[in-house]
């Protein structure tokens, strides 16, 4: 379960590790007629340096792009966000605001600490099951719960993992989980 794939390297010897890995691939796996690399980020090195290379060794190199990730580069603030939005979008920003504000025993919460997060990532699940057949095949793999609740304590430790919950009468209504890294989302 990932959203990006990619080799970790250090920029002084990238070139070197993509034709030993490239070398690896054409002696050891020469059986194998196709490598696919998945949901490798557009600013990512191997982008540049697997095509480049990729013909000495035999290879054709075809990338592909099969998704794309929105990436949205938030103002410094909540008020700098506010005052870049368009008179409308205020307006049914507020309108939405006061709407939810209106209604009874209506709280948010935001979770980090690990004990809380572990007692909160179940109903978190659940919500996520409900909401979708895709979404409950997805966490009916054998071994998806675990490693969520594993990854989730992990980061919790680190303090690069979040759940934000709203709920209505004490009841969980909504839920975004986060992770959180160098104060990215």
């Amino acid at each position: 379960v990932t959203d990006y794939c990619d080799f970790v390297t250090h920029p002084e010897s990238r070139e070197k590790v993509f034709r030993s890995f490239l070398k690896i691939l054409r002696e050891d796996y020469s059986h194998i007629s196709r490598f696919e690399f998945i949901n490798i980020k557009e600013s990512s090195p191997t982008l540049l340096h697997i095509p480049a290379f990729a013909s000495e060794y035999g290879f054709i190199c075809s990338p592909v792009e099969s998704e794309v990730t929105p990436v949205l580069e938030l103002p410094s603030s909540y008020d700098a966000y506010i005052s870049g939005m368009g008179r409308k979008g205020r307006h049914e920003l507020r309108r939405k605001l006061r709407k939810v504000e209106s209604l009874p025993n209506v709280r948010s919460e935001k979770i980090t600490a690990r004990e809380k997060i572990l007692s909160a990532i179940d109903s978190f699940i659940e919500l996520h099951q409900a909401s979708s057949l895709e979404k409950k095949d997805f966490w009916d793999k054998e071994g998806m719960v675990n490693f969520f609740r594993d990854i989730v304590c992990e980061f919790a430790d680190r303090g690069w993992v979040e759940l934000n919950c709203l709920y209505a009468k004490d009841s969980l209504v909504a839920a975004l989980l986060n992770f959180v890294y160098q104060n990215e989302v």
